[in-house]
């Protein structure tokens, strides 16, 4: 062979390996990566901490036939930062047409359930630790408090009973969470699995189905369930679809690169979403504003 004519020979194709398997495609994402994951979380294997005691305290509470206000109100205040996040959303438009004082205002305002629902949704940020992967935790948990307050905002507007529109959209993307402590968990053994490219696949092939698993092992239901699960593809949700959209529309609000409420707005009356929900251009602004308000506190 001509020295000057050397065949080229590619460098091999990284490929990840758990237990003996090799080739990773999107199926076997789904059967090897995201069976383990679901086997090791109803095991216990998986390093999850505790949700706080005064969100579980408000879960026991919102099952009593007659909850006490006050009792709801005192489980809250013995988690001081877990009661100033709860109230800022009890205060946000999205939540109330007047804000609320203090707690005693905001449980009268909302109720029990949908305050156990407020302390349940921020308190879950603090069951995910994940060595390696922490800014991506933190990046996803930003990114869910804007969908949760776009979302009980467009439940108000498409007419949709339930008040359960943040906790829905603050648990959207739940299962991304999860799938970065497994990895980081894994890594200790398996450390190409925080390769960032694996990570991002990963979650985009698993995030829904995981979320969904994780939210039934919390006992919550089906609305729920469905924001997770369904929120990129709403028309596969039958008859949750409406719910699958208003997550769909919340989350792609919360997505684009916007510098003011008016520009977000402009970007999020293109989305075909909006108007398969029965929604126009000044519901987007309406939304709008919520979302850029949400990311702007937690910048």
């Amino acid at each position: 062979m001509d020295p000057g004519k050397r065949r080229h020979i590619p460098p091999p194709t990284k490929t990840f390996v758990i237990e003996g398997h090799e080739g990773w495609g999107p199926e076997e994402i789904k059967k090897e990566l995201g069976l383990r994951i679901v086997k090791d979380l109803r095991a216990g294997r998986l390093e999850l901490k505790p949700l706080p005691e005064a969100a579980l305290r408000l879960a026991e509470l919102a099952r009593d036939p007659d909850p006490s206000i006050n009792d709801a109100v005192s489980a809250l205040q013995h988690d001081p930062a877990l009661a100033e996040r709860v109230l800022k959303v009890a205060a946000s438009p999205a939540m109330a047409r007047r804000p609320p004082k203090d707690l005693n205002e905001a449980a009268m305002a909302v109720g029990i359930l949908q305050l156990r629902d407020m302390a349940f949704a921020i308190a879950s940020g603090r069951v995910f630790r994940a060595p390696g992967l922490d800014h991506l935790i933190k990046e996803e948990h930003m990114h869910s408090f804007a969908v949760g307050l776009g979302t009980a905002e467009i439940f108000q507007r498409m007419g949709i009973g339930s008040k359960q529109g943040f906790l829905v959209g603050m648990l959207h993307d739940i299962g991304a969470l999860l799938l970065y402590v497994a990895l980081s968990q894994y890594a200790r053994k398996e450390p190409e699995l925080i390769e960032p490219v694996f990570v991002q696949r990963a979650r985009r092939i698993l995030h829904g189905a995981l979320g969904e698993r994780l939210i039934r092992s919390w006992g919550l239901g089906e609305t729920v369930r469905a924001g997770a699960k369904y929120h990129h593809s709403p028309n596969t949700a039958g008859a949750l679809t409406q719910v699958a959209l208003a997550v769909s529309i919340a989350d792609h609000a919360a997505k684009l690169e916007a510098d003011d409420a008016n520009e977000r707005a402009e970007a999020l009356s293109q989305f075909p979403a909006l108007y398969a929900a029965g929604l126009g251009p000044a519901d987007a602004k309406a939304i709008a504003r919520v979302v850029q308000a949400a990311m702007k506190e937690n910048a």
